[in-house]
Order: C-alpha cells, then structure tokens, then sequence
C-alpha cells in the first residue's frame, strides 16, 4: 500500500469518527423519538460505510504483493496470454 493510499484510508477512519461524535452530539436528547431515529439512523449509515470501506481494506503484509505488483513466476511471458 503506498504511502498516500495509507493517509487517504487513515483519513476516512478518523473523519468517520468525527461524524459519528458530531451524529451522536446532534442527537443525543431526540433519538429515542421514532422521527429522529430514522434521521440518527440514516445519518449513521456513511460512518457505517465509511468504517466498513476501511475494514475491507486490509495492507498486504510483507509477504504478499500488491496486485498491481505481483512477482514474475519466471520465464518470459507473452503479453497476449494474459488477456485470453
């Protein structure tokens, strides 16, 4: 994972934790009501996403490649070969 990829997920993980404080601030005295809920809800559905987008994104350890960077098996290769 390059060193920008890395900023960006650290990024979304720490602006998903400022939306869901500022989320549960906004309502923490109305979301016991049926109305607000479904806002709190719909509101927490991008920290969810967002969350899940950086869960999902797991850095390849040091012995795996990145998939743009996967090791030659040796021999030379055909380029047409790949595509088929």
């Amino acid at each position: 994972m390059t060193a920008h990829y890395q900023l960006l997920v650290d990024m979304v993980h720490e602006l998903a934790n400022d939306l869901e404080q500022w989320i549960e601030a906004h309502y923490v005295s109305t979301k016991h009501h049926p109305s607000e809920r479904r806002r709190y809800d719909r509101d927490m559905e991008v920290v969810a996403r967002a969350r899940a987008l950086v869960a999902s994104d797991v850095a390849p350890g040091p012995d795996q490649a990145e998939p743009d960077q996967q090791p030659q098996t040796g021999g030379a290769e055909d380029p047409g070969e790949r595509h088929q």
